[in-house]
């Protein structure tokens, strides 16, 4: 009988949060995020949220525009 062994990743929780998951953004998922940033995925790739060690959560959107990166605040979290 062989078993499968789940490789857990190396990064800390931060750098784990950054990089963007294989299931968009819920509700759940924004309210218990507690530092660093969470990337939507498609079609929504440029939303992103930040969480703060203050508790403070704000959302962003960032895109290109003559192959530079830009981003735009939205609001911050719950408020919008």
């Amino acid at each position: 009988m062989t078993v499968d062994i789940l490789e857990l990743p190396t990064g800390s929780r931060k750098q784990v949060a950054a990089r963007s998951s294989s299931k968009p953004l819920t509700a759940l998922k924004v309210k218990n995020h507690k530092e660093g940033v969470l990337a939507d995925t498609h079609p929504h790739s440029g939303l992103r949220l930040r969480a703060n060690k203050n508790g403070s959560k704000t959302w962003f959107y960032r895109y290109k525009l003559a192959d530079k990166l830009k981003q735009i605040k939205l609001g911050t979290w719950p408020g919008m």
